[in-house]
């Protein structure tokens, strides 16, 4: 995901981000919290609706949290998508400032990660 800084960074280690994209919906793990919301794709443009989360509070590992509160402000500030050969699903801004980065996970259908 972008940093506060502009540059890439990878999801916290000990941590888990995962989004899954069904039928103009997003739900996942933050990292610490569940969230959910509307989501549509069409032709390259993406919206992200307003995103409700539990309120749990996770200590471990150290920053998490922030990286969740980051996490949910780009992907609710993400304009447009493009899915490469490799399944990569990589959000952008009006501007095209690359926000974030998700690979398809193992395991079950829809579900991606970072």
């Amino acid at each position: 995901m972008r940093g506060i800084d502009g540059s890439l960074e990878p999801v916290i280690e000990g941590s888990r981000i995962v989004a899954e994209f069904d039928e103009g919906a997003v739900a996942g793990s933050a990292g610490c919290n569940r969230y959910r919301g509307s989501c549509r794709f069409d032709d390259g443009v993406v919206f992200v609706g307003v995103l409700a989360t539990t309120r749990k509070l996770c200590q471990r590992p150290p920053g998490v949290m922030e990286q969740e509160s980051r996490y949910l402000e780009l992907l609710a500030g993400a304009t447009r998508y493009s899915v490469d050969a490799d399944n990569t699903l990589t959000f952008t801004d009006d501007s095209n400032t690359l926000l974030l980065v998700m690979t398809r996970a193992g395991g079950r259908h829809g579900e991606d990660e970072r």
